[in-house]
């Protein structure tokens, strides 16, 4: 069995007793929050655009107005979200333009559709996975009526040729007789 520790107050203590020690932080203390709050807030702010702040923004009012666990955690959410779309945002630009400047290429090279059109999609189409994926799909129809095109006038010549009813012969129409005078 084990004894209780000595107590500070007893008579054969060596232990003298000192100031009064400051109480213990707890994991639930606004001030524990802001510290831990502020260099994400500070990082965050300082790389997203001003248009793109509002949400981060009212998410850290809402903290300081009711310093809470929740308040911590929404806050710390919509900021690591914001962080992160911007940082994914800016990785995937390149691919994308790429993307999109491979399927307009395609798309022209096909030569199905006026260049004037294929200008249209260019200035109208959004810049986003969906709009790369849709113009690679156009550009295979197009591509594909295209070529269905051409074999159909193929045939349609072929058939033409081969069906092409033989000359007939002339027929000699017959000289109408004069009458002499």
């Amino acid at each position: 069995m084990t004894s209780p520790p000595p107590d500070s107050s007893s008579p054969g203590s060596s232990v003298t007793p000192s100031s009064p020690a400051p109480p213990p932080t707890t994991a639930s203390d606004p001030a524990c929050f802001a510290r831990r709050l502020l260099p994400l807030a500070s990082s965050v702010l300082q790389r997203v655009p001003e248009g793109e702040r509002p949400p981060i923004l009212s998410a850290l009012d809402r903290f300081l107005g009711a310093p809470s666990p929740a308040s911590f955690l929404a806050a710390t959410r919509v900021m690591d979200g914001a962080l992160r779309d911007l940082l994914i945002a800016r990785a995937g630009r390149g691919p994308l333009r790429r993307g999109f400047a491979d399927a307009l290429s395609s798309l022209r090279g096909v030569g199905a559709l006026p260049p004037a059109v294929i200008d249209e999609l260019a200035a109208s189409a959004a810049l986003d996975a969906r709009s790369v994926d849709r113009l690679n799909a156009l550009s295979a129809l197009v591509g594909a009526y295209a070529v269905l095109d051409a074999r159909v006038a193929a045939d349609v010549d072929q058939h033409r040729r081969r069906w092409k009813p033989p000359p007939r012969p002339r027929q000699r129409q017959p000289q109408r007789k004069r009458k002499r005078r």
